[in-house]
């Protein structure tokens, strides 16, 4: 028998133990969202920890909840099994089933042979934690990175809504502000008027009415475009229709001098071969 498996109280009382009340979890209503890797390992994290504080076991996973001696001997040198030994196993053994339960059936092989919560919590950290992180920050860079260009506002703004919802799954979840952002640096220079506009508002803008501002000012610039064109058309129009209404050269006149020449030419010609009509 190890020393950490026992304890030495007196005869006559010793260490309460822990009320004999167990704390069952059931993942399926209790931990809807299963691990699945890196990816949802910051939102599964919070789903955990949320439901272990409010349970106050989160000593637990978190190992500030040892466990207590195995057995407890008197003062007289008899020992007897730790009530708060059994309790304390008990229930670390009911988290350790929920965290199974709560991750996908393929990590579950990775926690099957760890002896406490603790170590089933330590594993998955060390083994997605960082992977998390990278991926909040690539998620991040390609936020910053994402333009307009040619696209139409439905699609530019249904990119940067797909990024923020996969930000906010990781457990990086973007503000109003930050978002607002985002989008007015990407739209471009035919926006920039109500960009300006937005960005001098007193109050934060939601995403929805700014998607529907974004919505309407291409609506606008695309009658303008409509205008432009129109506009340019009638100017072509204008310009070959008044090109065909100009006088056309004399070229009838012309013709009839040299008609009138030719004509001259040959009464000429008939007089001088002594011809008379």
């Amino acid at each position: 028998m190890s020393s950490s498996d026992t304890i030495v109280v007196a005869a006559t009382g010793g260490s309460a133990p822990p009320p004999n009340q167990l704390i069952t979890i059931n993942p399926a209503s209790q931990l809807p969202l299963k691990l699945t890797g890196s990816h949802n390992f910051s939102t599964w994290k919070a789903q955990l920890s949320t439901l272990l504080i409010g349970y106050d076991l989160m000593g637990y996973v978190d190992g500030t909840e040892l466990c207590p001696p195995q057995f407890l001997i008197s003062t007289d040198g008899s020992s007897k099994p730790n009530p708060a030994y059994k309790i304390w196993t008990r229930q670390d053994s009911l988290l350790r089933n929920a965290i199974m339960a709560s991750v996908d059936c393929t990590i579950a092989p990775m926690i099957a042979n760890v002896t406490t919560a603790a170590l089933a919590w330590k594993c998955l950290h060390t083994t997605y934690a960082n992977k998390s992180q990278a991926r909040i920050f690539g998620l991040r860079e390609q936020l910053s990175a994402l333009r307009r260009n040619s696209k139409s506002i439905a699609d530019f703004m249904g990119e940067i809504k797909s990024l923020a919802d996969e930000l906010a799954a990781t457990g990086s979840p973007l503000t109003s502000e930050e978002l607002t952002i985002k989008v007015l640096s990407g739209l471009g220079p035919e926006f920039k008027e109500i960009s300006a506009a937005i960005r001098a508002r007193d109050t934060p803008i939601s995403f929805e009415e700014l998607y529907d501002k974004l919505l309407g000012h291409e609506v606008f610039l695309k009658h303008e475009d409509a205008k432009k064109e129109q506009l340019t058309i009638t100017a072509q129009l204008n310009q070959r229709n008044s090109s065909n209404s100009r006088p056309r050269s004399n070229n009838f006149n012309t013709n009839r001098k040299s008609f009138s020449t030719n004509g001259q030419s040959s009464n000429h010609l008939k007089h001088q071969n002594g011809y008379n009509p």
